[in-house]
Order: structure tokens, then sequence, then C-alpha cells
């Protein structure tokens, strides 16, 4: 007895916007900028008022100034201690792109510890609107450093 039909017709369940490689286009170039250290074009990438997420530890930075002053954190700063990373898989959809990695962090100490990150890059007309991370509370303490005490709570409705 067979489960499936192979001869039954698959519905439609969701129409795509024709535009979605463009969109996911904003997303793959952030990423790719990021990853060159390119700041002014990273933040190219990002729409006028962008917001950025963190999850679990429900905080969150916006606006373009805020912003600009973490990546000069992260290209400054954090960069150095990231020596490795793993790209485990990006999926896009509809509305935004999804990105799972881990990161490879060496301490001062040279201590290297390993975080799993998903980040979501979501869509904007003309960028991305920020990113919603998900991760552990210590990876947030050493990529964001002196500017995690500078983020709002994150207010879930």
């Amino acid at each position: 007895m067979a489960l499936i039909d192979a001869d039954a017709q698959v519905p439609q369940v969701v129409d795509l916007p024709s535009d979605l490689a463009q969109r996911a286009l904003h997303a793959i170039r952030h990423i790719y900028l990021e990853s060159h250290d390119d700041l002014e074009g990273t933040l190219g990438t990002l729409v006028q008022h962008p917001v950025y997420e963190l999850h679990p530890i429900g905080l969150k930075m916006q606006g373009k100034a805020l912003v600009r002053r973490y990546y000069e954190h992260f290209f400054g700063e954090a960069r150095r201690h990231v020596v490795d990373y793993v790209v485990h898989g990006y999926c896009y959809g509809e509305t935004s792109m999804t990105v799972e990695v881990t990161i490879s962090w060496r301490y001062d100490d040279g201590v290297i510890r390993n975080f799993r990150n998903l980040t979501v890059l979501p869509y904007g007309s003309n960028g991305i609107t920020g990113e919603r991370m998900y991760a552990e509370d210590e990876f947030f303490r050493v990529l964001f450093g002196p500017i995690l005490t500078e983020l709002e709570h994150l207010h879930v409705d």
C-alpha cells in the first residue's frame, strides 16, 4: 500500500514574490561585506532605521548611530578574537534569510570556545532591516563588549 500517490498534484501553498532573489541578495551582500571587514559596505546594506534583536537575552539595538558604533567595535576589537567559523547552512524565504553558524572565539587567555548562532536577516525594500540573533548570553557579552550595556530591553508582546 502506497502512502503517497506519486501522481497526485502538489498544491501551491505559497505564492513567492517575483523579487525574492533580489531581496535575498540584500542579506547575502550584508553577510559577505561583514565577513570582509567592510564597515561602510556593511552599513550600506541596512535600511535607514535598523533594529537588531538578541535572543534569549532579550535586548535590542536600534538606529544607525548605535549600529555603527557596534560595527566599529566589532571590526576594531571583537573580530580579532574570531579564529574560525563554520557555516552550517543558509535558508531564504519570503521575508528573510537565516544563517546558522558556529563561531570559534579565542579569549585573551588563549582559551577557545565555540558558539552556535542562528541569525535571521529580515528583508526591507532597499536593504535588510537588521538582525535577529539567537545565541548564548556569553556570546553576546564577548561579541558586543561595552556596547551591550547600551542596548534596550526587548519587549515581546
